[in-house]
C-alpha cells in the first residue's frame, strides 16, 4: 500500500482542491449505494492547528501543525452462517515543527462472526492499533511515545430457554511504548471473563460479567526505579440497559475491582467504579446524552498507588439536513491521586475541562467534510501543571 505525506502547506492546499474537485464531479460507479456492501474502500486527509503541543503553562506553549492521510479498506464477507470481517487501514501522521513526533499508524480490526446455531455463536477477534500517548503522561514530554496495542481472542454467546444468555470469553492483550510513562508502562496479559444477561420483555437487559486477569506489568517510577511486577486482577461488572421509553435509554454499570502485584505489593488496589448515562432522543433530528463515570487506573509512582477519576459529560446533537449534522461535547474530568507505597502522598487533584463543537457535511454519498474546534483546559493542585488547548481541525473522508 502506497504512504504519501503532506509535509508543505502548498501541499495541504493542493490537496484541499483535488478534494473540492471531486466533489463537485457527478457521483462515479464507485460510489454504490446501501449499506451491505462486500468491499469498502477509505481514504481521508486531515489538518489540526494546536497552539500548545506539548501542554505547557501559557509562558511556554509553542504551537503545532499536523496532517494525517489515511487509506484503509473494510471488508465483509458472509458465508452461510458466518461472516469473516476485516477493517484495516494505515495512516501517516507528520508535525511541522516537532517532527520527531512524526508516525505512521497500522490498525486492524479482523474477526469470524461465526454461528453453528441460532442458540450457539460467537466471534473469533483479532486486533492492533497505534497512538501517541499524551504528552502529560510520559517521563519525557521532547520525545515521541508512540502506544502500540495487539489483542485477540475468542467470545462465545449461548441462549437458553426463555430470555438467559450465557457468556464466555478469553483474550490476549499487550500493549507496549516507546518511551517510560509516568506511574504505568508495558504490559502483557491473559484475560478470562464468564457471565449472564437477561432480557426482559421490554428490550431492557441485566447483566453480569466475571474477569480474571493475569500477566506482567512493567512501569517505573519518577526516579526511574523499577516496578515491574507480574499481577493479577479480578472485576465483577453488574450492568443495566433500561429502555425508559421509546425515545430514552438509561445505561449503568457497576464495577468492583481488585489488582495484586506480586513483587511491589505496596501496589495493590481495589475499589468501586461506576457509570451512569442516559440518552433521550428530542426529535427525529435532535438527541442529547448525559453521562457520569468514576475510574480507577494503577499509578504506581512514589507518591501514589493508584488514580480515581470522575467525569461528567453532556452530548447534544442536532442533524440539521440528511447530509449536514452538528454535534456538541462538554465535559469535565477530576483526577485525584489515591493512597502512597511511602505513606508520603502527593494528594495531586487534575480538573480537565474539555469543550468541542463539530460540524460534518456529506455533499456526496462517498464524500463526507468536518470541521472540529477544540478546547481544554487543566487545573492542578501541583505547580507548573496548569495548560490551555486549542485545537482546530478540518477533514475530507471518502469512501467507495
Amino acid at each position: 500500500m502506497y504512504m504519501f505525506a503532506l509535509r508543505h502547506p502548498t501541499a495541504w492546499y493542493f490537496g484541499c482542491i483535488v478534494s473540492l474537485i471531486a466533489l463537485l464531479l457527478p457521483a462515479t460507479t464507485l460510489a454504490q449505494s446501501g449499506t451491505d456492501k462486500t468491499i469498502t474502500l477509505r481514504a481521508s486527509v486531515d489538518l489540526t492547528h494546536n497552539d500548545n503541543f506539548q501542554q505547557s503553562p501559557a509562558s511556554a506553549q509553542e504551537s503545532e501543525q499536523i496532517s494525517s492521510q489515511m487509506l484503509g479498506i473494510k471488508l465483509a464477507i458472509p458465508v452461510s452462517l458466518q461472516r469473516f470481517e476485516l477493517d484495516a487501514d494505515i495512516t501517516n501522521n507528520t508535525h511541522k515543527n516537532f517532527k520527531g513526533f512524526d508516525y505512521i499508524g497500522q490498525n486492524y480490526k479482523a474477526a469470524w462472526q461465526w454461528s453453528v446455531t441460532p442458540q450457539l455463536y460467537g466471534s473469533l477477534f483479532l486486533s492492533r492499533a497505534d497512538t501517541l500517548n499524551a504528552i502529560q503522561d510520559s517521563l519525557d514530554p521532547n520525545l515521541r511515545n508512540k502506544n502500540t496495542t495487539t489483542s485477540g481472542g475468542l467470545a462465545v454467546n449461548y441462549g437458553l430457554a426463555g430470555r438467559w444468555q450465557l457468556l464466555g470469553s478469553v483474550f490476549k492483550s499487550n500493549s507496549s511504548n516507546e518511551q517510560a510513562l509516568l506511574g504505568t508502562g508495558d504490559s502483557d496479559s491473559t484475560s478470562a471473563a464468564a457471565g449472564f444477561r437477561y432480557m426482559l420483555g421490554s428490550g431492557s437487559t441485566l447483566g453480569y460479567i466475571l474477569r480474571y486477569d493475569n500477566g506482567t506489568s512493567h512501569a517505573a517510577d519518577a526516579n526511574a526505579v523499577d516496578t515491574s511486577s507480574s499481577f493479577t486482577g479480578v472485576n465483577h461488572d453488574f450492568s443495566l440497559a433500561w429502555k425508559l421509553s421509546a425515545d430514552s435509554d438509561l445505561e449503568v454499570h457497576l464495577l468492583h475491582l481488585s489488582n495484586r502485584y506480586a513483587s511491589v505489593p505496596e501496589f495493590d488496589f481495589s475499589g468501586l467504579g461506576t457509570s451512569v448515562k442516559l440518552s433521550h432522543r428530542f426529535t427525529d433530528k435532535t438527541s442529547v446524552s448525559a453521562s457520569w463515570a468514576r475510574a480507577l487506573a494503577s499509578n504506581q509512582t512514589d507518591t501514589s498507588i493508584y488514580t480515581e477519576t470522575d467525569t461528567f459529560s453532556l452530548s447534544p446533537s442536532w442533524a440539521i439536513t440528511p447530509k449536514t449534522s452538528l454535534n456538541l461535547k462538554y465535559s469535565v474530568a477530576q483526577r485525584r491521586d489515591k493512597g502512597s507505597p511511602t505513606d508520603v502522598s502527593s494528594n495531586r487533584t487534575d480538573t480537565t475541562h474539555n469543550a468541542s463543537l463539530g460540524l460534518s457535511w456529506a455533499p456526496r454519498p462517498f464524500a463526507t467534510l468536518s470541521a472540529n474546534l477544540a478546547w481544554t483546559r487543566q487545573t492542578s493542585s501541583l505547580p507548573d501543571l496548569d495548560y490551555v488547548v486549542k485545537k482546530s481541525t478540518v477533514k475530507a473522508l471518502f469512501t467507495f
